[in-house]
């Protein structure tokens, strides 16, 4: 099945991360960290099933050289403040966030 990015809206539990210097693979514990997309290009952000932030986001073709021509980034759009873009995958039920940078992190959510 294709990687896309075609049903992003849904909650989102974070359940692994990888990266940094040392590539540390770090499980998450069910229910930690979660992302809800809404159709109307609100994300909201949980942290231990409380609700702490709320943005707007959007999901742009990549324009960057020796990218896949599908590559899609996530931008977070937040008055006064400037976020670097995640790529975005999602393949059936998981979730996939990588950082923009060299050394970043990749976050790997699950559906609920």
């Amino acid at each position: 099945m294709p990687k896309t990015t075609t049903g992003l809206t849904g909650r989102w539990d974070l359940y692994q991360t990888i990266g940094g210097f040392a590539g540390t693979i770090t499980p998450v514990a069910s229910g930690t960290s979660q992302l809800e997309f809404k159709a109307d290009s609100t994300v909201l952000i949980y942290n231990k099933g409380a609700l702490v932030d709320t943005r707007q986001y959007s999901v742009r073709p990549s324009t960057a050289p020796g990218d896949s021509p599908t590559a899609k980034l996530l931008f977070y759009i937040v008055p006064g403040a400037r976020y670097t873009p995640q790529y975005v995958e999602v393949d059936a039920d998981q979730l996939t966030l990588k950082d923009n940078v060299a050394d970043g992190f990749t976050y790997h959510y699950r559906r609920l």
